[in-house]
């Protein structure tokens, strides 16, 4: 049944009016409609969802914040927020696909500043791919899993500035502080090079900074 009734490929193409409206595909069973997506930039897209969990048996979405840029003109693909970790103010967000950090004021649910994520001398380049995050809340460092670079990056968020990357395995995703030590996950293994050795036995990845 689910052969009459499905649709063998995509209902429509990403970006399309048809994608943002909807779209009627025919079945072996009849039409079928398909809800579109909406707008590139609506509200819920690319955006971290502000719940309110005060009654716990009625959470509620109380607002929806975007971070990163927009689509549209040169920016082809979403901000891809991937990150997120909370101070008693401030709220930082790594945005995967925009290299950059966006910062949330906690109390007004607004954005309150930017901070891009750049290779000294390669600044016109994308492709950090910011991801886990961590805090230091003594120091006022930010630390953000750089996937793309293998490296995790060390920010300032007091001066809103990046200081330095610090090289890790390969393609770190999430880094944790504990105790004046940082663990850091790399999902693709220990530097560049395949998972497994030859005889395919996985090879146990850890990279501690300290």
């Amino acid at each position: 049944q689910a052969r009459e009734t499905g649709l063998p490929f995509p209902a429509f193409g990403f970006p399309s009016e048809e994608a943002r409206q909807g779209a009627v595909r025919e079945t072996a069973r009849g039409p079928v409609k398909v809800p579109g997506l909406g707008g590139l930039n609506v509200r819920e897209a690319n955006s971290v969802a502000v719940v309110n969990l005060e009654d716990p048996a009625a959470p509620r979405v109380e607002a929806f914040i975007p971070t990163g840029l927009p689509v549209g003109g040169a920016v082809a693909g979403g901000s891809s927020p991937s990150g997120i970790v909370a101070a008693a103010d401030r709220v930082y967000v790594s945005n995967a696909h925009n290299d950059s950090i966006t910062v949330i004021d906690a109390k007004t649910n607004q954005v309150a500043g930017e901070i891009p994520l750049r290779i000294p001398g390669l600044e016109n380049l994308r492709g950090i791919l910011p991801i886990g995050l961590a805090l230091d809340p003594q120091s006022g460092r930010l630390l953000a899993a750089e996937a793309g670079i293998n490296a995790v990056g060390v920010i300032d968020t007091r001066q809103m500035r990046v200081l330095g990357h610090l090289p890790v395995g390969w393609f770190p995703t999430r880094v944790v502080l504990d105790r004046g030590s940082v663990y850091v996950s790399n999902a693709k293994g220990h530097g560049v090079g395949p998972n497994a050795d030859r005889a395919g036995n996985p090879i146990q990845t850890e990279t501690f900074l300290s």
